[in-house]
């Protein structure tokens, strides 16, 4: 529930910020983040700082499925 890994071939630097919003199906979901790792050509891993209660309960009912198998 911290973070996530974006993949992209254009990853942003090293402790970039960035506004992200990812459009679940259980509605779309507001949050901040630092980029905290890189791998070139494929992607990175970003660190949620920032993200609003209602978001924060769509992500995790969202997660909740996978979290659990």
């Amino acid at each position: 529930m911290g973070g996530l890994f974006i993949g992209t071939p254009n990853p942003a630097p090293l402790n970039s910020p960035l506004k992200l919003l990812l459009d679940l199906p259980v509605g779309e979901v507001n949050a901040r983040a630092i980029v905290r790792h890189i791998k070139p050509n494929r992607g990175m891993g970003v660190e949620f700082v920032s993200m609003g209660q209602e978001d924060r309960a769509r992500l995790s009912q969202m997660l909740r499925p996978l979290l659990e198998q």
